[in-house]
Parts: structure tokens; C-alpha cells; sequence
């Protein structure tokens, strides 16, 4: 049973079905391209819940508020990082591990918020 709500072109047929693959290239909502899932349902269920202290446990359930210039500056604090080179432009992706990336941006994201060490003390 389709359960995908969003619209359909008349030229996807009348039988119910879900957006992808089935539908007509014509369809207003997907083109019949299946639709990429969603990233942070797959990755919450890859990681399951972490300790308290990690990105994956309480710590990451921390909302911020940061412009946009500020996760383009972490990102790129992250790469540095988690590289060992000195400055952006010495960054070798080659064999970086991309989970340092990620904690190491969002480290930089709670020094920027100035929350950092965003660790609880019991």
C-alpha cells in the first residue's frame, strides 16, 4: 500500500504506489527517481545510542545555534584535524578516518557555540 502522499501525474497510472521506480518520468514529485533515504534515520540506526559522553549519545542530542559560515569553518577545522596537517590547504583525504572528521567538526561547533567540553559532570 502506497504511503507516500505526495502527488502523482496522471501519466504514473491509477494503481497506488509509492514514488520511485514506478512512477512516470512526468511525476511532479519524484520524475520516477526513487528518492534517497533518509541519511539521518540510517545513520541513527547504524550508530544506535552511544554513552553520554559521545555524538551519538546525550551529548549529540545538544541543539545549537550556529550560521552558516561557522559549519563551513568547522567542517573545514574538522578535515584539518583529523588529516595532522597544519593549515586547509595541506589536507590530504587520502586515509583520513571519517569519523574523526565528523566528531572534530563537532567539537569545533560547540568551541564556536562556547560549549565545549560539552560533557556532563555528575
Amino acid at each position: 500500500m502506497a504511503t507516500d502522499t505526495r502527488p502523482h501525474s496522471r501519466a504514473c497510472g491509477i494503481r497506488k504506489h509509492d514514488h520511485g521506480p514506478d512512477c512516470h518520468s512526468n511525476c511532479p514529485s519524484c520524475g520516477g527517481v526513487a528518492q534517497p533515504p533518509d541519511l539521518m534515520a540510517a545513520l541513527a540506526a547504524s550508530f544506535g545510542r552511544g554513552q553520554a559522553h559521545t555524538f551519538v549519545g546525550e551529548r549529540g542530542d545538544t541543539t545549537v545555534s550556529v550560521k552558516l559560515r561557522d559549519v563551513y569553518f568547522a567542517v573545514l577545522e574538522g578535515l584539518r584535524l583529523a588529516s595532522g596537517a597544519d593549515t586547509v590547504d595541506q589536507i590530504d583525504l587520502e586515509g583520513v578516518d571519517e569519523i574523526a572528521v565528523a566528531q572534530n567538526t563537532c567539537v569545533a561547533i560547540e568551541q564556536v557555540v562556547g560549549i565545549y567540553p560539552n560533557v556532563r559532570r555528575d
